[in-house]
């Protein structure tokens, strides 16, 4: 299993694979692969309630500023890691302010300009890589007329971005990006927000009319059907898409997004991965597989991620603020991904006390890894013929099997295929020792070591039996190899033992019925 979110870029098994030979002139070829780390911010509500705001004095005023961190300082330090020598995005769900003023927007501004500017991962990744979406705290809350409610948001878009928008545009408050040459994504930056308006019924849901559902189908088709599938797809929106106030908040009520149904009819009819939102300040994810026998065809599971809130004080229950780091890897040839969460949380305290603002430090709160396979996973069985078994015609066979049980001492070397997050590389094969029947096993009979080898291409790996029972060993590779593991004994006797690492592909039935896998 990862350590922690960066060994998924360090931890390197092999040599990099990333030219083929062709004689003279040999030419670099193109990966089949798409991968993009992602910095995921929430609910920053800069404003009365913001955690990076040095607290009241006693009697009139604010605390002194001195050494007080910011929030740009906090996550600029975090953030100050290795370079993943991939794409890297910030993406911003919402909330940036409280109450949508102008000296709250100025604060939010500031953020992005200094995020633009500074080291991300190992070195500046500049504004055309940061996505921002409205929340409903970014907007005039009171005003009557949509204009007047956008204006502030709009000067600030235009300042922080450098846009000439115009707040009597809707269309202007969402965005989509083919960013499919530079970065290997297609992102929409959605607004659930357009609606938001004090004493109405749309106070605290969100909506994505028909209006921007049409505009976001239409994008999606203008793109060439190769190049959307071969692209990571996000969608960044600050309302939740799917229901979960009964998770994040008691008798809420209903205040999930308006026509979410069509929006993620859509998401799911364009292949999308990934949609991030924030709202809730609470920090859930959850896989959207929902399937129905009428449909003629379905997609992978699209992995929904709440944001949590990076830096507000409200925060319910026993919360803490928090951020996202994604991974996510893409073969759109075996239509498989994975994307890796690592969920960052702000510790304030230690054993009940409170740590100085300056020491305040992120670690790792949760981390998740999951694969998502689009299509049957294996071949279907269509032509294999059967017939009872025979000692005649298969007990020869018999006693070779049962002999490579008895050489290999109930030992089975077996392996899982993922997507490699190591960038260059295409898949990424998980080795490990199985016991058959591990009952009828004797002490002598578990191997001291178990070295993991695949030619001169890749490192030899050791695991003894007192650094993991399983002898778990992970390789990168980019074309597919047959693995060994050579098994060594207490006895000074040893056994070879081999399994195949495959390129996966997207298996399709012969009569075209669908298979959801």
């Amino acid at each position: 299993m990862l350590k922690c979110w960066m060994s998924a870029f360090t931890h390197i098994n092999l040599q990099l694979i990333s030219v083929r030979g062709r004689g003279v002139g040999e030419v670099k070829v193109e990966p089949l692969t798409r991968q993009l780390v992602v910095v995921h911010l929430s609910d920053v509500h800069f404003g009365d309630h913001h955690r990076f705001s040095p607290g009241k004095a006693v009697g009139a005023g604010n605390l002194p500023k001195a050494g007080h961190p910011t929030l740009a300082d906090s996550l600029l330090r975090d953030l100050a890691v290795a370079d993943p020598d991939c794409p890297v995005i910030v993406c911003i769900t919402g909330d940036l302010v409280e109450t949508g003023t102008a000296r709250e927007l100025r604060h939010a501004a500031d953020l992005i300009k200094q995020l633009a500017a500074s080291d991300i991962l190992g070195r500046p990744r500049g504004l055309e890589n940061i996505f921002v979406v409205p929340g409903n705290h970014d907007l005039c809350f009171a005003e009557e007329v949509a204009e007047d409610r956008w204006a502030p948001w709009t000067a600030f878009h235009n300042r922080a971005f450098g846009k000439t928008a115009d707040s009597q545009d809707p269309a202007s408050r969402f965005s989509f990006h083919n960013r499919i040459a530079d970065l290997g994504a297609v992102i929409l930056c959605l607004n659930s927000a357009e609606y938001v308006q004090k004493d109405t019924p749309e106070a605290k849901r969100g909506t994505i009319d028909q209006f921007q559902l049409t505009r976001i189908k239409e994008f999606l088709k203008s793109i060439p059907a190769k190049d959307l599938d071969s692209a990571i797809r996000i969608a960044l929106i600050h309302h939740h898409p799917v229901l979960i106030p009964g998770l994040a908040e008691s008798e809420q009520g209903y205040d999930a997004v308006s026509n979410a149904g069509y929006l993620l009819n859509e998401l799911r009819t364009f292949g999308f991965h990934l949609v991030l939102h924030g709202h809730k300040h609470t920090p859930y994810h959850f896989s959207e597989d929902s399937f129905t026998a009428f449909r003629e065809e379905n997609s992978p599971p699209i992995l929904i991620v709440a944001g949590g809130s990076v830096s507000s004080k409200e925060i319910r229950g026993s919360g803490q603020n928090c951020y996202n780091r994604l991974a996510i890897k893409w073969n759109p040839e075996a239509r498989q991904g994975r994307i890796h969460l690592s969920t960052r949380s702000l510790k304030i305290e230690d054993r009940g006390r409170e740590i100085l603002p300056g020491e305040w430090v992120w670690t790792d709160k949760l981390i998740d890894d999951r694969q998502y396979l689009g299509g049957p996973r294996a071949p279907q069985t269509f032509a294999a013929a059967s017939r009872k078994f025979s000692d005649g015609e298969d007990g020869a066979d018999e006693v070779i099997r049962k002999r490579r049980y008895a050489e290999l001492r109930l030992n089975m070397p077996v392996c899982e295929v993922m997507p490699s997050l190591l960038p260059g590389q295409h898949n990424e094969v998980r080795l490990w020792i199985e016991p058959h029947r591990p009952e009828h096993q004797k002490d002598e009979d578990k191997p001291l070591r178990a070295i993991w080898s695949a030619g001169n291409l890749h490192e030899v790996i050791a695991v003894s039996r007192e650094q993991d029972e399983r002898y778990c060993a992970t390789m990168n590779y980019y074309g597919p190899m047959l693995v060994q593991v050579r098994l060594e004994f207490s006895d000074g006797e040893y056994a070879h033992g081999h399994v195949y690492a495959r390129m996966p592909v997207a298996y399709q039935r012969p009569d075209r019925t669908i298979d959801i896998g």
